[in-house]
């Protein structure tokens, strides 16, 4: 996938995970403070957290063939810088389908009295107070940690794509 209407697609893709991923967060802690709200936000979790991970997957896919295309261009762009971003976007992919399976866990948990008979075991040991709490936990945890590398990742890949450019100077006062 190189571009999009004659954009290159990366740009393009990295931002859903940029909105899914942290939205996630928000609704893992919209679950954790308010657990009446659990069955409805674990739907809203499980859909945030795929689109969150294929978004990632997506995002990762055109970067790659960004960064090959910057490489063999003359563009003068730090290439350590991109490799970096390279390598967190990575890893954000990676935590994104950990987010993904605490995300399943949780909603399997609490939907688990609606599920055909033969998928209900896995979710029956999943029942308890303290098994609830390890997949609420889990999925906070993932979800923290693939926000904060999410942020890592964009900027990083903001300064290789913007940081050769001088900051803009602020202005006071209009343009008589």
């Amino acid at each position: 996938m190189n571009s999009v209407f004659g954009v290159p697609a990366h740009p393009l893709m990295v931002h859903i995970p940029v909105v899914m991923i942290p939205l996630t967060l928000v609704l893992a802690l919209l679950a954790m403070v308010l657990p009446r709200t659990a069955r409805g936000a674990s739907l809203g979790l499980l859909a945030t957290a795929t689109i969150g991970m294929i978004g990632a997957q997506l995002a990762v896919m055109s970067g790659e063939d960004l960064e090959h295309r910057v490489e063999e261009s003359s563009l003068n762009h730090d290439v350590s810088l991109i490799h970096d971003h390279a390598e967190l976007g990575e890893m954000t992919r990676t935590i994104s389908f950990f987010v993904f399976l605490a995300a399943v866990a949780f909603a399997w948990r609490i939907w688990n009295d609606h599920l055909p008979e033969r998928f209900r075991g896995v979710g029956t040991r999943l029942q308890g107070r303290t098994a609830g709490a390890v997949v609420l936990a889990a999925l906070l945890l993932t979800s923290a940690l693939c926000t904060v590398w999410a942020v890592r990742t964009g900027h990083v890949g903001a300064k290789a794509a913007w940081g050769d450019l001088p900051a803009a100077s602020a202005t006071h006062g209009s343009d008589d």
